[in-house]
């Protein structure tokens, strides 16, 4: 078993609640135009899946970024 990277697991949580954070806000801003069908959460997801595809592709490219900038930027999305 490999053991614990601190600084991944920062790097993850910090994404993670920077992204949860943006996506309440989203949701909370656009959700109640549309009740039955929540923009905000659609605009979320679509938005998180554009960046993660930039962002693999830029990882891909550029393989010496730190890869808790790679944990960090696609938790997060």
């Amino acid at each position: 078993m490999e053991a614990l990277n601190l600084r991944g697991f920062f790097a993850v949580g910090v994404g993670g609640v920077l992204g949860c954070w943006l996506r309440y806000i989203l949701s909370v801003t656009f959700n109640s135009l549309f009740p039955h069908l929540p923009p905000g959460t659609l605009a979320a997801n679509w938005i998180a899946a554009f960046l993660i595809g930039c962002l693999i592709g830029i990882f891909q490219r550029f393989e010496a970024l730190p890869i808790e900038l790679h944990l960090f930027t696609t938790t997060g999305s």
